[in-house]
This record gives C-alpha cells, sequence and structure tokens, in this order.
C-alpha cells in the first residue's frame, strides 16, 4: 500500500486482511459503526486495534 490516499475496507475484510494493514501506520483511521467494536474480545476489534494510526476516530449513531 503506497502512494494511497485513502482505503475503506468492512469489519469482515479487515479482519482476513489484516497482514496487509499491520505494517502501516496511517495519518487517520475512522471507524464506522464503532458499536461493532464495543466487546474487545470479537476480532472485528481486536484487528481494529491492530491498526496503527495517528488520529483513530470511532463514529457511531444513536440508536432512537
Amino acid at each position: 500500500m503506497t502512494d494511497i490516499d485513502v482505503v475503506i475496507t468492512f469489519y469482515d475484510l479487515l479482519k482476513r486482511d489484516i497482514a496487509n494493514y499491520e505494517p502501516h501506520t496511517f495519518a487517520y483511521e475512522v471507524i464506522d459503526e464503532a458499536q461493532m467494536i464495543k466487546n474487545p474480545r470479537t476480532a472485528a476489534a481486536k484487528s481494529v486495534s491492530v491498526v496503527k494510526a495517528k488520529h483513530p476516530l470511532c463514529l457511531d449513531r444513536d440508536a432512537d
């Protein structure tokens, strides 16, 4: 992943491809639907925690 400005992925793909993300440090990591990583024991949460970013940001919406 060189000369790439934006990477968009999904939790399932991140889990599958985590080895591709591990060696990199990203400027930003934006996590949408953050409730998916609420439980730190899930594979999704573990994968997200492996990704290194200078500015991590989690987004979630109210369930109203």
